[in-house]
Formats: C-alpha cells, sequence, structure tokens
C-alpha cells in the first residue's frame, strides 16, 4: 500500500505498482518503494503506514474478486493503495486536469476544487487505467467524502459507466461530523485523521453494464462502526463474499455511494427552495488572512462587528483590499443596515441538520464550522430598501393565506419551519444534500401559528429581549479558561471556577456542526474571560435552553 502522504511523485509510482500478481496474490508495496528508492523524500512527505489488518483485508478481498468475476480469464490488471487526501493538490499536471474534466463536466457550482483532490485524481487515473486494459479492479482506500458530496455526483455518475460493480465498504470515523455508531456507542477512525475513510473496490469484468438506475447491481455498500480496535479486528478475519453488501438504488442527479430513503421526494418537492425564494445570495467572508484580520479586539481602521462563529462575535478590519473575499455585492445589505439575514449550510456534515441562524451583521463563512451561505431579508438600493424575494413564490403563499404577505414574517415562518422537529425528521434524507424546501403553508392559521413561533426564536437568537438568566458564576479567581468540560450542572473553565445551574440540553443543543456551550469557551482556552463574555456566555445558556424547549415542542 503506498501512502496517502504522497505527492507529485506517487503518480509516477502508483504506474510502476499497479499490476497485480494474481498468482501469489501479492501487490506490489509503494511505501516500500518510496522508502528503498527516496528514504528522504519519505521522511519529508510523513508517510503513515496503512494498518496491516486493512492491507491484508484488501488484498483477501481482491483475491476472492478474482475468483468471483473474473475465473479462467488469467492475469487481471489491478490498482491498489491508500493515495493522499489533499485537497490542496501539488499534482497539476495537465494530462491528469484534463482527465478530471469528466467529473466536472455540467456542475454549475463555483468552487469545484474539493475534485482537485489528490485521492478524486488518483482515483481518475486508476480508471484510466482499468479502462486501457478493458477489465481490472481498481481498490483503493479514500477519503469517504466522494460517497456522498454533492459535488461528486458527476464523478459518481462517470465511475457507475466505466465500472460493472463498484463495492464500498465505508470505516466512517469522521470526527468532523461526530459520527456515532448507530447505536450511539464510538465510532473512531482506523488512522489518526478527522476524515471519515471507506475501502472501495471499482470491477470492470467485461460483463454488460446495468442501467445505472435500477438496483440491478451497480452499487453494492456494507457499514463498519465501532472503535478503531473493533474495526481493525474485524478487517483482519473478514471475506469479502461474507460482507453483507446492500445493493443501492441510484438515483439522478445525485447518484450517491451511501443508502438515501427518497420515497418522500415528491412531496418535498411540492414546497418552495429557500434558494429560490431569495434571488441575492452568496458564500460568508473568507478573509484567508483570519490571524490577522479577526481578533477579540477591536482594529483601529475598518473595524466591524463581525459574526464569526455561532453566538460568538468577534471583529473584522473589513478592508476590501485584504480581505480577499469580501463578499461585498451581498454584506453591504448588512453593513450599518436594518437588516436580518438566514443562515444556512448546503449540505450538512453534522448527522443531524442544525445548520440554520438568523444574523444581522457581516457573517464568516465558517459561522457554522462548515460552508454558510448569507440570505438577506432585504436589498438596498439608492437608501432604498426592497424585500429580497422571488415575487411568483410569494403570490402562491399570499393565494393560500389570503392576506398580503410582510416579509419579515416570511421569514419568520420559514424560521420557524427549519427549527420543527417533525419537519427535520421528516425531511432528514433531503435536508443534508441541499439548501431546504419549505413546505406552503396549508391554511392562513397555520401560517400565523409558525409567523407567532419564528418570531420568537428570531429574536432569541438575536439576543433580543433575552429573558434574565439564572446562569451564575460564583467562584472568584483569575477566570482563565484551561480545561472546559460539564458535570452535574456546572461548565469548568478551570480547577476552581464555573458557570452554575447551567441545563445539560443547553449544554447538548447543537447549531452547525459544533456546540455553542462548549465551543465559545474552547476556543478561549488561556484566555482571561472578560466581564462582558461572562455575561455574555451566561445569555448564551439562556438563549440554548429555551431554543431546547421550544424546538423540541
Amino acid at each position: 500500500m503506498y501512502s496517502r502522504m504522497l505527492h507529485t511523485s506517487a503518480l509516477n509510482t502508483v504506474r510502476k505498482t499497479a499490476e497485480f500478481n494474481s498468482g501469489n496474490n501479492v501487490p506490489m508495496s509503494a511505501e516500500h518503494l518510496l522508502a528503498q528508492n527516496n528514504p528522504v523524500l519519505r521522511k519529508q512527505r510523513g508517510v503513515w503506514f496503512t494498518p496491516q489488518q486493512a492491507v491484508d483485508f484488501t488484498v483477501r478481498a481482491v483475491g476472492g474478486i478474482q475468483q468471483q468475476f473474473f475465473a479462467g480469464k488469467g492475469n487481471v490488471l489491478t490498482v491498489i493503495g491508500n493515495p493522499p487526501y489533499n485537497i490542496s493538490s501539488c499534482n497539476k499536471s495537465p494530462w491528469i486536469e484534463k482527465k478530471l474534466a469528466d467529473y466536472k463536466a455540467g456542475l454549475s457550482e463555483r468552487n469545484i476544487q474539493p475534485l482537485s483532490d489528490d485521492y478524486i485524481k488518483f482515483i481518475r487515473f486508476g480508471q484510466h487505467i482499468i479502462e486501457q486494459q478493458g477489465i481490472g479492479i481498481l481498490t483503493y482506500i479514500t477519503n469517504n467524502g466522494f460517497l456522498d458530496g454533492i459535488i461528486h455526483r458527476q464523478m459518481r455518475r462517470v465511475l457507475t459507466q466505466t465500472f460493472d460493480r463498484i463495492y464500498i465498504l465505508n470505516l466512517h470515523g469522521n470526527s468532523r461530523r461526530n459520527e456515532t455508531a448507530p447505536d450511539g456507542s464510538s465510532d473512531e477512525n482506523i488512522f489518526d485523521i478527522q476524515q471519515g475513510v471507506s475501502i472501495n473496490f471499482f470491477i470492470k469484468s467485461g460483463q454488460p453494464e446495468p442501467e445505472i438506475n435500477n438496483s440491478s447491481g451497480t452499487v453494492f455498500y456494507a457499514d463498519l462502526y465501532g472503535t478503531r480496535q473493533t474495526k481493525l479486528s474485524y478487517l483482519a478475519q473478514a471475506a469479502f463474499s461474507e460482507i453483507d453488501w446492500q445493493p443501492l438504488l441510484l438515483h439522478k442527479p445525485y447518484y450517491f455511494f451511501v443508502p438515501k430513503d427518497f420515497s418522500l421526494q415528491k412531496e418535498y418537492d411540492a414546497g418552495f427552495a429557500v434558494s429560490e425564494l431569495f434571488p441575492v445570495k452568496s458564500s460568508g467572508v473568507k478573509t484567508h488572512h483570519d490571524s490577522e484580520l479577526v481578533a477579540f479586539e477591536a482594529f483601529d481602521e475598518k473595524n466591524e462587528t463581525y459574526s464569526y462563529r455561532v453566538f460568538d462575535d468577534r471583529n473584522i478590519c473589513y478592508n476590501l483590499e485584504r480581505v480577499e473575499r469580501h463578499r461585498f455585492a451581498v454584506m453591504q445589505h448588512l453593513l450599518h443596515r436594518r437588516n436580518t439575514a438566514l443562515c444556512l449550510s448546503r449540505q450538512q456534515k453534522s448527522t443531524d441538520f442544525r445548520h440554520v441562524l438568523a444574523v444581522n451583521r457581516l457573517t464568516d463563512i465558517g459561522l457554522f464550522g462548515d460552508s454558510t451561505t448569507v440570505f438577506p431579508l432585504y436589498c438596498y438600493k439608492n437608501n432604498k430598501r426592497y424585500a429580497n424575494f422571488n415575487r411568483q413564490i410569494v403570490r402562491v403563499i399570499e393565494d393560500k393565506t389570503g392576506s398580503k404577505i410582510k416579509p419579515l414574517e416570511l421569514f419568520d415562518y420559514i424560521y420557524a419551519v427549519l427549527h420543527s422537529p417533525p419537519y427535520r425528521l421528516r425531511y432528514q434524507p433531503f435536508l443534508k444534500i441541499d439548501f431546504p424546501r419549505i413546505p406552503y403553508p396549508e391554511s392562513a392559521a397555520q401560517y400565523r401559528q409558525r409567523v407567532k413561533q419564528g418570531c420568537r426564536l428570531r429574536k432569541l437568537h438575536l439576543f433580543e429581549n433575552v429573558p434574565k438568566s439564572a446562569v451564575r458564576f460564583p467562584v472568584s479567581g483569575n477566570n482563565i479558561v484551561r480545561r472546559v468540560r460539564f458535570s452535574d450542572d456546572r461548565v469548568w473553565i478551570n480547577e476552581s471556577q464555573y458557570f452554575a445551574d447551567v441545563p445539560e440540553s443547553a449544554w447538548r443543543c447543537g447549531i452547525g456542526s459544533s456546540f455553542p456551550a462548549e465551543k465559545f469557551l474552547k476556543v478561549r482556552k488561556n484566555r482571561k474571560l472578560s466581564c462582558a463574555e461572562i455575561e455574555h456566555y451566561c445569555k448564551i445558556i439562556t438563549v440554548l435552553t429555551i431554543t431546547a424547549e421550544l424546538t423540541r415542542s
């Protein structure tokens, strides 16, 4: 197996190590090749060896695949490896870039950089090798982001057109998504990395290709959850033929390589898309130099209050010549303006849908920890404001409610729906893959009820009229955050100081990819909390407590 840390030299290395000797079932090891031929480079790259149990399983699985699909066909070309995962790829040869065009064709997204990740290039390269041979096996341990990434949909489609069968053993272990096993127990990675991984078998046997839209057997899938040791123990003894492979029904336009339940597609699609209601929108601000342009303290020039993380405002030096992606075309409508904006993420990395927040100022792209899109309620032109709405959608809502729609009320209706537990549960498969669609109101009474609920949540999240907090900070000390932990309704910041009367529901209330009650303090490790920060944290707990109560009901 070659290392996930190989870079420009790896494209040449894989070609040399692609042949698989079907007679003795022993693949050449690019890791050993690199160590032997260029030990200095190997040390510089920090090569990580693949766990032996994963290597053994992959070798056994390839042997089983050869017996099952290639009996009597002699030696079969097999590409085996664990390619590098690096979105900032150094492999920029014109040849591989041209090959990647197949994976990018027809995509409408502005940012398709993830499709230039090294491991994507290795998949495309291995696919090319098998295509040239006519038959063969491509087997990689990779980042599992391509299994369900929206931007990878064309890539998945192309792979199903090239290979007769694809088998995915999803090892999970994504700490960024706070993944757990289905029973709630711990789920760990087999590597010391945050990104989840999978073992993928792409098979081209020369048999007739099935239609990619029926379940006759293009893609098969299995999960492996648990601790690292549990997973490695399983891989040490598992046989390819004994795995409970589940055939996937692939759906246009995404062709997901993970199980998805789209039985409610027609019902869900009957609603209106938030991305269509708000014509003016953009990703949040991305400075590319946060250490210089974002701070706890105010800047001497161009200083603006900045929604940096959930309930955690900072200061930004909003100098358009220094902030690389200032998004001023959209952010100007929130700059010194009376306005509100809805923040969402197009695709969720967390287990549950919870990337929803109202803001009223400049907002960072990493507000949720994932990429954040900002939808302003109003736009301004010549100092006059107008609702940032698609009038056609508004007219349909007005027909259903029998009254003229006020912009802020429609915002609140949407905000209430997005926080509704039945809505989140019922449409979870759809909410994780694209901007949400909102059901039209069934009646004027239902609409008014939702507006009232959403109004309360919106004001709460903007820290307007927050009730007096019951949270206390009772012990005097240096106020320096050392180790944050929660125990018995107390949030400790060091060995002697804590916030008291903190409900567990507030501590475990997640917004975006993190938990604000924990995140606010952890990013201040080794900093002294100011009186204003202590007071604000007490309010955060109050807001989270009420949010948890409202969203439960």
